[in-house]
């Protein structure tokens, strides 16, 4: 049998008193003051970006289907392994450590095919900007890169 002893807690609680005090002095009333100039905008240092024109895209397109991965392997830092995969190997890592966004919405898994192609229609593409290293905050969890896919505006 285990040997416990009890000991009683005794709580003292003690009323508190707020006060609130206010100022009444009157107001001071300057001059107007208005201000015409803006903030700077604050650039953000871009490392190793390459735009791609819808021009290089439909250009570098020669297989029997249209892929922005054909485009983009033409690029430094990119590699595909083989002529049947549209999987993209940027700076050494896996094609699901790069980020995929279309017009600044991010795309979980952009192949098709079985990763033999890129789900992007290359007709409507206006531009591509690609990251491959020393990119901006919107790409926090990418290792490799950032593919950001830009399609023309509608009517």
């Amino acid at each position: 049998m285990l040997n416990l002893k009890t000991w009683p807690l005794f709580f003292l609680i003690l009323p508190s008193v707020l006060s609130a005090q206010t100022d009444t002095s009157p107001i001071i009333v300057g001059e107007e003051l208005v201000i015409k100039e803006k903030r700077p905008k604050k650039e953000e240092p871009i490392v190793s970006k390459e735009e791609v024109s819808s021009e290089m895209v439909s250009s570098t397109s020669v297989s029997l289907f249209d892929d922005l991965s054909e485009t983009l392997r033409t690029l430094p830092s990119v590699v595909t392994p083989g002529d049947f995969s549209g999987a993209l190997y940027i700076r050494g890592c896996y094609p699901w450590e790069t980020i995929f966004l279309l017009d600044n919405v991010f795309i979980y898994w952009p192949y098709r095919w079985g990763g033999m192609l890129l789900f992007y229609n290359t007709d409507l593409i206006k531009r591509v900007d690609f990251y491959a290293g020393g990119y901006p905050a919107k790409g926090g969890q990418a290792l490799g890169g950032i593919i950001d896919v830009y399609y023309k505006e509608g009517n």
